[in-house]
């Protein structure tokens, strides 16, 4: 038995999840940014109260998909899985003009999804494009988690870090 906590806040909306097994058993979201820390530790505990768990316990619409962060201007954060969200394009930022992605566009159907697709959707001529601004992010991260549990792919929290696709400086 598998009983997980999914957290998203790095878009508007803040979803947080309990899922068991793979099935999720209750969500709540939180669309005002500025509140997405309180939020997170509120429904965390909120949620486990009402399904009576103890902290204690808790141990193919296309071929490919690309995610897109808006980061200003015409540029995004973005990556590109196939089906099995396995990495083909590794995370980075990049700046979007008509040939983004033509050669996976030619061969492929591309669903582009999140905050950035709007800057593409203007522009993208192809039939294999598919736009969707809304994921079910909260069901996306259940599924993710509960395969990373399944196959005892755990990350060691005191080392990892944020991956940052882009040098920032200061003046």
């Amino acid at each position: 038995m598998a009983i997980i906590i999914n957290l998203d806040s790095t878009l508007e909306t803040a979803s947080v999840s309990i899922a068991k097994d793979g099935l999720i058993l209750m969500q709540q979201s939180n669309t005002v940014q500025k509140e997405h820390a309180a939020f997170l530790h509120s429904s965390i505990k909120n949620m486990l109260v009402k399904l009576n768990i103890s902290i204690n316990n808790i141990c193919d619409e296309g071929s490919l998909f690309c995610p897109m962060i808006d980061a200003r201007r015409m540029e995004v954060y973005t990556a590109l899985y196939n089906k099995n969200l396995e990495e083909i394009i590794t995370p980075h930022a990049e700046i979007i003009n008509e040939q983004f992605c033509a050669t996976f566009l030619k061969n492929n159907k591309v669903i582009f999804l999140g905050n950035g697709i709007e800057k593409f959707k203007n522009i993208a001529s192809s039939t294999n494009a598919t736009f969707q601004q809304y994921l079910k992010i909260t069901e996306a991260i259940n599924l993710l988690s509960y395969d990373k549990f399944c196959g005892e792919n755990f990350a060691d929290i005191v080392t990892s870090s944020p991956l940052y696709t882009k040098e920032f400086y200061n003046l």
